[in-house]
């Protein structure tokens, strides 16, 4: 189910960003400390994106059915243009990269 793909996706985030917190502290990752602390912040940030996502999507859905179809469809046309225009605009493939979007982020 959706809820045990989420939770399994979080152990996952949560279990990396363990790893390169254990990697930052060894000796031997001095010539890729640089590189491990930027991919502990982009991983941890995506989190927090991903945790805002989705509640928004939860929302989302709920305006879908809205909007969709039924009365009050026909009745906001207006409303229903944009709305259909929104849902279809997000093609991002990347999750670390859609995250990292400032426009996004602002917008969450």
């Amino acid at each position: 189910s959706g809820f045990a793909r989420s939770s399994h996706s979080n152990s996952g985030r949560i279990a990396a960003q363990m790893d390169l917190q254990t990697m930052l502290n060894m000796r031997h990752v001095a010539p890729f400390r640089n590189m491990a602390h930027e991919l502990l912040g982009q991983l941890s940030d995506t989190s927090d994106t991903l945790e805002r996502w989705v509640k928004v999507q939860l929302m989302w859905c709920a305006l879908e059915s809205v909007f969709t179809g039924g009365d009050i469809a026909k009745q906001m046309p207006r409303e229903t243009r944009k709305f259909v225009k929104v849902n279809k605009a997000s093609e991002c493939r990347n999750v670390v990269t859609c995250c990292a979007d400032e426009l996004l982020l602002n917008s969450l």
